[in-house]
Order: structure tokens, then C-alpha cells, then sequence
């Protein structure tokens, strides 16, 4: 924990701690409002933890900074260009792909050519797969999610196993 507060990256500190909130609202026992009052104090506490920790390392401006000017960060320009050349290319290629580890033949058309990978799971699986794969991962993405909710394992398996899908999930944007 530690060490992930210490790398400064937003997409870490936006991962762990986006997973850890999910998992908590879903194995959430939201009949009793003792549990809703400790969650949201947890919540609240994070984030003044976050924000002064951030703050005496004088660094705020770097995360809030990556936030804020999204659209200017080169990791979503080549997302943006290469989904449209995606999305521009023949019925085949959209239903299919390019075949995997292939992202380098859609950004070869844009301003981004030497990139082999978006950085991105999502975006790589429909540009590599097309609709078609993208959506059989995503129907296993949600299958997983069914089996974890209807085990019938302790509640702190059952967290752990959510706070686990759910920064796959989360890591791979």
C-alpha cells in the first residue's frame, strides 16, 4: 500500500482503490446502516489521505494535472485515432480484427505508427479481435461476476476475489 502511494500514478492510486470501493459495495450488507456509515467514512477518510499525502510530496498538481488534461495526453490522442481507422475500415475487420497482436496495422494510419499497443486492454482486444471477441471476453468478463456473486465461499474470499476481477477490469483501461 505503502509503495503504491509512493509512485504517484494516478491509474495505480484510481485501480487499487476503485477495485478495493467495488468489492466493498458488492459483498455490502446495505440493510444495516452501521455498514453504510463505516463505508463511507472509509471512503471519506481515503480521500483526505490521499489528497494530504499528495499534498506534502508537492505533487497534486502532477496527478489532478494528468486528470484534468486528458485530452491532450498522448495515451488517448492514439486510442482516439486508432479507433477511428478501426471503425473506417471494411465490415470484415470490425466484426474480426486484425488478428491479435496486430494493433500496430490500425495505428499505422495514424500520427501514433510506432506504437505496437494503446496501453489499453479493451481497445487492444477490439482492434486485435473485433466486435466479435471483444464481446465473447466481456460475456466471461460477466460470467466470472456471476460466479463469484452466487458462491457461496466467506465474505472475505468473495471480497477478495471482486477487489481481483475488478482491477483487472479497471487496470486493463
Amino acid at each position: 500500500f505503502f509503495v503504491l502511494m509512493l509512485s504517484f500514478s494516478p491509474s495505480g492510486y484510481m485501480s487499487a482503490f476503485g477495485s478495493l470501493f467495488l468489492a466493498l459495495l458488492f459483498i455490502a450488507n446495505f440493510k444495516s446502516k452501521k455498514y453504510i456509515y463505516i463505508l463511507s467514512m472509509l471512503f471519506g477518510f481515503f480521500i483526505l489521505f490521499l489528497v494530504s499525502i499528495l499534498d506534502k510530496f508537492k505533487n497534486i498538481g502532477y496527478v489532478l494535472g494528468r486528470l484534468t488534461h486528458i485530452n491532450e495526453d498522448v495515451r488517448f490522442l492514439t486510442i482516439y485515432e486508432t479507433l477511428n481507422v478501426f471503425f473506417n475500415s471494411n465490415v470484415l475487420i470490425i466484426l474480426f480484427g486484425y488478428g491479435v497482436t496486430n494493433f500496430k496495422f490500425a495505428s499505422m494510419h495514424t500520427n501514433y505508427s510506432q506504437l505496437e499497443t494503446s496501453n489499453n486492454v479493451f481497445v487492444d482486444m477490439l482492434i486485435e479481435l473485433g466486435v466479435v471477441g471483444l464481446s465473447l471476453i466481456l460475456v466471461m468478463f460477466f460470467k466470472l461476476f456471476l460466479l463469484i456473486r452466487k458462491s457461496t465461499v466467506s465474505t472475505l474470499q468473495k471480497f477478495v476475489c471482486y477487489a481481483l476481477l475488478f482491477d483487472l477490469l479497471i487496470t486493463g483501461l
